[in-house]
């Protein structure tokens, strides 16, 4: 987020006061551009007002923006397409496009699908840190049937993910192992 020098002044200091911003939204592991979104209104922070995190909600899966102006009395939507601005873009993206789950229940079958997303395709995976018997197959289905006297609380699965020009990322996450009863 750009706020622009010199606009949205204010005769008082503990006043906020709306300000041209500009947004640029960023794959994590790249500095290219997918989205900019100019000319909005956003508000210089001060204490006890809406924090710039709380006043900015990038909701991919939605298609959208959501600004929220100085007013605090409307939210303003701005349309979004992260397909089509990663297609744009020109980067040559591979990154994890789902949320894994955050806990097994002990006694049952736990069942994750990695969805990965991938310009030029040939997406692989490799399990590198996991539990014995926890199966990954070649779509990203991981499967493991958890016993039910499992020892550990939690665990740490790691997996490595590769595509066709070579590009690896990791995708870990942690999972809490619960009783039925929990």
């Amino acid at each position: 987020v750009t706020l622009l020098p010199g606009s949205g002044r204010s005769s008082s200091r503990n006043r906020p006061t709306a300000v041209d911003a500009v947004i640029r939204l960023y794959l994590a592991q790249n500095e290219t551009t997918l989205a900019r979104f100019e000319n909005l209104k956003l508000v210089r922070v001060f204490s006890g007002r809406l924090t710039l995190d709380k006043r900015l909600w990038c909701l991919p899966m939605a298609r959208v923006l959501i600004t929220i102006p100085l007013g605090n009395d409307k939210l303003v939507i701005h349309k979004f397409y992260p397909e089509k601005a990663l297609e744009d873009s020109g980067i040559d993206y591979l990154f994890v496009d789902s949320e894994p789950p955050s806990k097994a229940i002990a006694g049952t079958t736990f069942f994750y699908s990695i969805n990965v997303r991938s310009k030029r395709g040939g997406v692989g995976f490799k399990l590198e840190g996991a539990p014995d018997g926890m199966r990954l197959d070649g779509d990203g289905l991981i499967v493991w049937d958890v016993p039910a006297d499992f020892k550990e609380e939690k665990l740490f699965i790691i997996v490595v993910i590769t595509d066709a020009t070579g590009q690896e990322i990791y995708h870990n996450f942690e999972l809490k192992i619960v009783k039925p009863s929990d």
